[in-house]
């Protein structure tokens, strides 16, 4: 059923804990249509990547190496079903046990092979 049905006849919440996880860039609009807040920013993949390694870089920076897998998970899956998503992943798993890397070069490094369609993507 549609989401927005059910919410209008009165449903509260719903859990979506491991689809978000599975495939976290399919739920980029969920506010906009659901909640109907202003209009989504329109964020492409590499925005995303861009964004999120300068926040980790910070957390990293405040809380030292201990929280570098924690901080490379929520990007496990952006990338779900394109092309070449398991090198992302490979390379992110290989790339954050270099601790000469920053976080944010860990991230930026592990995209180098996705083509610019996959990252451009809205």
């Amino acid at each position: 059923p549609d989401v927005n049905d059910q919410l209008d006849k009165g449903l509260y919440g719903v859990m979506v804990g491991r689809a978000v996880v599975n495939d976290p860039y399919h739920w980029r609009h969920i506010d906009t249509k659901i909640y109907n807040q202003p209009s989504d920013p329109g964020l492409t993949r590499r925005d995303i990547i861009s964004k999120y390694s300068m926040y980790a870089s910070t957390i990293e920076k405040e809380e030292g190496l201990k929280v570098r897998n924690a901080l490379i998970k929520p990007l496990h899956n952006i990338f779900y079903n394109e092309p070449y998503t398991k090198q992302f992943k490979v390379s992110l798993d290989k790339y954050i046990r270099d601790t000469s890397m920053s976080i944010e070069d860990v991230i930026v490094k592990s995209a180098t092979g996705l083509s610019d369609s996959v990252l451009d993507k809205l």
